[in-house]
């Protein structure tokens, strides 16, 4: 059996929405005429939804006028809505090297940055879009960065200050439960995703949140409900995913362990699921399967600290000492205040001097 807790944690919807149109071609001064042509071309494809096309042709476009903005402020906003998140990172820089004070240019890379995983560089560049004229959106994606850097009160404040200037803030509902359910706020949680659910009847990611809500408050029969409901408008990886967590904490293994099969089928294996795979092994006592598990999330995660922390457990409980200690100092060395690992690292060395003089004894 584990020797921590299982956490049925938040579902939360990564891919944030920038509503942005193409920027027109109306500035004053010198432009070279074909720059020029290629960003017409861009805007109409743009318009088009071609944005393949719409890319090819704002980079021609800032290629052949580097100080072109509007087509650096394009091609960083297209690559964006194509998933494309390095490429529009290199397109914002560009465009902050000309123009440094482009409040506007700052949101776009924040939300740039959170994609790419660099939380606290979006909340620095959300800050400097504040400067500007803060609207109740920007409150909302600053406060999903705080969310994701385990600022749960920040982002706390952030979604009430997006809730007071715009209160039908769907968004904001939804968000605004996810920071109270990390406050271990679970029933007030349940009450905004209430809100959301009015504002959105049905929407998938509001019922999943709150059936989390209802589980962490001990209300199992409404969670399973809402889950159902959820799975009932969309089979999503992600549901099946919440869902086990929560049937893991509940101590039901094999059912956390049919969702996941679910999640699998529906999804390509991530870093995330296969650590989930390899703590539903670990409960049903397949401690190999486990171990399996938590190396495949290495494979793909090698900075998963809590897949090493947590395969160090089962090489101690299978009395594999010197792979455990291989473990926790990895994970010493990426977190140096981790007390867990520093327990568990001088208990398995105190194992291990003991099973070394039972081994002396007997010789």
């Amino acid at each position: 059996m584990k020797e921590t807790p299982v956490l049925c944690w938040s579902f939360v919807l990564l891919m944030i929405p920038f509503f942005a149109r193409a920027q027109y071609f109306n500035e004053k001064g010198h432009f070279d005429l074909e720059g020029e042509n290629f960003y017409f071309q861009a805007t109409s494809r743009h318009d088009a939804g071609d944005l393949e096309a719409a890319a090819r042709l704002y980079s021609k476009a800032a290629a052949t006028q580097p100080n072109h903005l509007k087509a650096w402020f394009n091609l960083g906003l297209v690559q964006y809505d194509l998933g494309h998140f390095q490429e529009a990172e290199t397109a914002l820089e560009k465009l902050l090297e000309l123009t440094p004070d482009d409040t506007s240019a700052y949101e776009l890379y924040g939300l740039i940055l959170h994609q790419r995983g660099h939380f606290d560089r979006a909340i620095a560049s959300y800050n400097l879009a504040m400067a500007g004229r803060p609207t109740d959106a920007l409150y909302v994606n600053r406060a999903l960065a705080y969310l994701e850097t385990g600022r749960s009160k920040q982002a706390l404040q952030d979604f009430d200050e997006a809730l007071r200037l715009n209160p039908a803030n769907f968004d904001a509902c939804l968000g605004k439960g996810i920071a109270l359910i990390s406050l271990q706020q679970s029933l007030l949680a349940a009450t905004w995703f209430d809100q959301a659910l009015a504002l959105q009847p049905n929407h998938p990611v509001a019922l999943t949140n709150r059936a989390i809500a209802y589980f962490q408050a001990g209300e199992q029969e409404k969670a399973m409900e809402d889950f159902r409901s959820a799975l009932s408008k969309n089979r999503h990886s992600s549901i099946f995913t919440a869902r086990a967590r929560c049937f893991l904490a509940a101590g039901n293994p094999d059912e956390a362990w049919h969702d996941v099969r679910e999640a699998r089928h529906l999804s390509q294996d991530s870093p995330e699921l296969l650590e989930l795979m390899g703590e539903i092994e670990w409960e049903r006592g397949n401690h190999q399967a486990a171990i399996e598990s938590f190396t495949n999330a290495l494979k793909a995660d090698p900075g998963c600290n809590s897949c090493y922390y947590k395969r160090s457990q089962i090489f101690v409980q299978n009395r594999r000492f010197y792979e455990a200690i291989s473990d926790l100092y990895r994970v010493i060395e990426a977190e140096p205040f981790n007390r867990e690992a520093k327990a568990l690292l001088l208990k398995t060395y105190s194992q291990l001097d003991r099973e070394n003089i039972l081994s002396m004894a007997t010789k």
